[in-house]
Formats: structure tokens, sequence, C-alpha cells
């Protein structure tokens, strides 16, 4: 806390600096000004919370002073410190929102009780800040949210409605963010094995792609993390816009963790009414993307799939539905012995007429595809620091020897050297 003392007279000044500093009260600074006119200019440089304002100075009076300091620090505690005791100075005092008026000679027990006192409030004002803040912030979160949700059900609201709603949660003036003409109009959809918390810290409110701005509003629903942003429908490269933002909002969502980030991107539209369409197209990319890593088996660190991107009357065929239940199997099962045989039969199909249908859906036979999975597992084992033996174990190879012939085939190094280099990145 800073306090200023503003008197003429050079000892007033130093006897009123004697008695802060040899009292409890502890200050960061305590300045001093020999007029009005340098109480006004160290008032506006350094914001002191006190102010002792003798009124009888050249120049610029205090009462004059007092006025010009609230104009901009409406905030600070003034405290006339005078040797006339007239009314017409304390009625101006009060007019100038004075926290107290003492006459001079003020005793050393009255003085210190006063800028007591005048602590206390401000110590009070601040905390009341913080709750006011805090109960701000959990409002707007639950307005978002509601509106976020509003938004992705298809509720009907008009774009004049939306607007209203969003200007109540808007940031801070200068900020760049959704306007009137410029309404969300497209919705991403993330979904992670890490924790999605990043946009949390930041509350990333827009973000800038290749030197284009982008308003953003979003909020964590079930386990993923919906977006909604605004991107010109005009934008001849819309769809290469659209994965460029995914892009960039994944790094910031998830930091650089090593955690793969899935993101399905719906389509832009041209009415807010329209906007639960993107929603809903986001979650079919989301899930064709999430199927789509599985059966690659890669490692890729962001997995974006725009819905223009597939099709979807193949995703949903019955040939792919297939290859997805067997890609399912074998990721619950791939530390067990597994055969075609059995598989098969879990989805009460012919082996040899399930090897065609998963070969052509995935482009890897079914020996091949249950490879690529338990090396991609191995990999995290590995990561652990467990035994190589115990990690073939775990992936489902009895025989650590083999396990080794095999992994060195898919990745190029043995597991010994696959886990020394990653000891060495990290």
């Amino acid at each position: 806390m800073k306090l200023l003392v503003a008197d003429d007279e050079i000892m007033i000044r130093q006897g009123i600096r004697l008695m802060l500093e040899s009292s409890p009260l502890l200050f960061d600074d305590i300045l001093e000004a020999d007029s009005g006119r340098t109480a006004v200019k160290l008032a506006r440089q350094h914001s002191p919370e006190i102010i002792l304002m003798d009124i009888k100075m050249p120049g610029l009076c205090g009462i004059s002073a007092a006025r010009e300091i609230s104009r901009f620090n409406a905030n600070c505690k003034i405290i006339f410190l005078t040797a006339y005791g007239r009314f017409d100075f304390a009625r101006e005092a009060v007019r100038c929102r004075a926290r107290d008026f003492l006459v001079k000679p003020v005793s050393r027990e009255d003085l210190i009780n006063t800028i007591e006192m005048c602590s206390e409030e401000i110590k009070q004002f601040i905390e009341n800040n913080q709750r006011e803040e805090q109960i701000k912030k959990e409002l707007f979160c639950s307005l978002e949210e509601f509106l976020v949700n509003e938004l992705v059900a298809g509720t009907a609201l008009s774009p004049r409605q939306l607007w209203q709603k969003l200007q109540i949660i808007s940031p801070p003036d200068g900020e760049p963010w959704f306007s009137e003409d410029r309404l969300p109009n497209i919705c991403l959809v993330f979904s992670s094995d890490c924790q999605l918390s990043g946009y949390k810290s930041k509350k990333t409110r827009n973000i800038s792609v290749k030197d284009a701005s982008f308003p953003l509003l979003i909020e964590q629903m079930d386990k993923k993390l919906v977006c909604l942003s605004a991107i010109p429908a005009s934008d001849a490269c819309v769809q290469e816009t659209s994965i460029n933002l995914a892009r960039a909002l994944a790094g910031i969502i998830c930091g650089q963790g090593g955690a793969t980030i899935n993101i399905g991107i719906g389509r832009v539209y041209n009415n807010v009414e329209s906007l639960h369409q993107s929603y809903a197209e986001a979650c079919r990319a989301l899930k064709y993307g999430l199927k789509a890593a599985a059966a690659r088996a890669g490692n890729e660190k962001y997995n974006i799939i725009h819905i223009d991107s597939i099709d979807e009357n193949r995703v949903f065929s019955r040939p792919y539905q297939i290859a997805q239940q067997v890609i399912n199997y074998l990721e619950n099962n791939y530390n067990q012995k597994i055969s075609l045989k059995e598989v098969a039969q879990s989805v009460y199909l012919n082996p040899v007429y399930l090897s065609t249908v998963f070969k052509q859906e995935t482009g890897y036979t079914f020996s091949d595809y249950l490879t690529l999975i338990r090396v991609e597992k191995a990999k995290k084992l590995l990561d652990l620091r467990l035994p190589v033996k115990e990690v073939a174990r775990q992936v489902g190879y009895p025989d650590s020897n083999y396990f080794c012939r095999i992994f060195k085939n898919v990745t190029g190094v043995t597991a010994t050297d696959y886990r020394k280099n990653k000891t060495h990145v990290n």
C-alpha cells in the first residue's frame, strides 16, 4: 500500500513520515508533495491508496487537488489535515468525498487510528471486489455453457437474440471476438486421451491463423470440447481454413503433450439456426476419425477429419461396419491369443469372407493389422520402463524373442534401441 503526504511545510511532512515509520502500519512507499499540483502529479504516477492532504498550499489548493485526483482515482482515501477548522473547509471536504477531516495539531494516536481505518476499508474493498469478480466469472462460465448447449441443440435463436447473449459474456473492450455481423457458423469437436484443460487457463477467446483472427466460444461437454467459431462462408478455401484453425487450437488446448488429439469439423453455415447441423457433422467426423485412426494404428499428433473429406455412404456401409467390429475386437483382446476363425465367429461371418472385407476396408491383412496394434501398444509399455519380456507378454507374445523380431520388422529398430532413443529424446 502507498501513501502520499501533501503539505507545503517540510517539517510537517517529515513529522508525519516519522510517525508513520514508527507505527505498526506498513507501507510500500511514503510519497511527499510540497504543493497541490505536485500532489496531483504524484497521485497520477503512483496511484496511492491513501493521501494526507493539506488545504492551504501555494498554487493549487488541497480541495482543488483532491477534486482532480478523484477524477482518475475515485477509490483513493483522502484525509484532509489542516490548521483551519472552518465549516466551509469541512463542507468542501465532504463534497470532495474525503474520508476524514483532521485539524492540526493532530495527535499521533488520532492520525494512526484514522489511517488504520482507511487501510481496513481498502482491504475490505479489495476482498469484496475479488468475491464479485469470482461470482461474475462463475456466472459467465455458466452462461457460456448454457449458450453453447442451446446452439448445438438447435434451440431456436434469432441472430439478434444470439448477439444479445454474446454481448453479456463478451471479453474486455478491444479484444477481437464475435460481432453482430460475425456470429458463430461452424463447430469443431475435440477428443483426446490427455486432459483437455489447457483452454481453461488461458480461456482462449480468439486465435490468429495465418494473419486472420478467429473468435472462439469453447465449452466442455461430456469428455469432449466443443468449439464454435466464425469463418466467412465466402472463403474460397473454407475447408483448409477450418483445418488450420483446428490445428492451431489443438496446440493451445493440449499444449506440447504427446497425446493424440482427435478433431471433427462440421461445415460452415450462413445462419445461426443451422449451427446444430455443423455440430452433428463434427461429431460424425470425429467418430469416423477415431475409427480411422485405429485402423491406421499410427501415432499422428493431430487426427483432423473434416466432414467433407469422408464418404459417409461408405462409412455407414455394411463392409465398413464389419471392419470396425473386428477393429474393436482386436483393440480389446490384442493381449490374448487371437485367430481369424475366432474373430469371424464373434461377428458371425465366414473367415474367408471376413478376411477379404477387412483387407478391402483397412488396406491390411488381419494378421498384419493385429501386429500393428500390438507393436503400438508395446511402444507405450516400453516408455514405462517395463522389461522387454514383460512387454511381450502384455501385448500377446509369450515368446519374447519372437516379439523382438516382429518389433524390429515393423519399426526398423530393436525394442531396446527404441527405448534408448525415447529416453534420449525425453
